[in-house]
């Protein structure tokens, strides 16, 4: 990842990231970005969603984190 990269939300573009990079603490990349809601984003939103990054076409399962380690 290197930033920009689209994300999904169930199937439906809501946004993308702005940054991305290696997590040493957590052994995988991070990407950091904006996501879009009409109905506004919300924890709850971001808990029950299924995100996947779209990296050179291909789309991978991303897990969203409320917390600076990684733990949803």
């Amino acid at each position: 990842m290197f930033g920009t990269e689209p994300v999904w939300r169930d199937g439906i573009l809501v946004g993308n990231l702005r940054s991305a990079g290696f997590g040493h603490t957590i052994g995988c990349g991070v990407g950091m970005g904006y996501l879009h809601a009409e109905s506004g984003v919300s924890a709850s939103w971001l808990k029950n969603g299924k995100f996947e990054v779209e990296i050179a076409g291909n789309r991978y399962a991303g897990v969203v984190s409320m917390t600076p380690r990684g733990r949803a």
